[in-house]
């Protein structure tokens, strides 16, 4: 079993604080509810799936592709997302 590297350990970190901080946000009611056209969901699930893509394609493997296909579907068909709320 391999062991884990100091830049997993990095990168799990920064993931849950992010999450971490975006409940405290959520909870403080500092977002609000955002809808985006067709053609702007479009360009974010072309825009998420294609490092994925390009990852599959430079390391040869094949599996990724339905990752990349999923995760672009579902940033796709999300209809409400959340901002930051602007000060006035």
């Amino acid at each position: 079993m391999e062991e884990i590297s100091i830049f997993q350990v990095i990168i799990i970190l920064v993931i849950v604080s992010a999450l971490f901080v975006q409940q405290v946000l959520l909870k403080a009611n500092k977002f609000k509810k955002v809808r985006y056209t067709r053609n702007q969901r479009l360009g974010f699930a072309i825009a998420s799936a294609f490092p994925i893509l390009a990852f599959s394609y430079i390391s040869n493997n094949p599996v990724l592709i339905p990752f990349a296909v999923a995760m672009g579907s579902l940033v796709y068909f999300k209809e409400n997302w959340y901002a930051l709320k602007k000060k006035n």
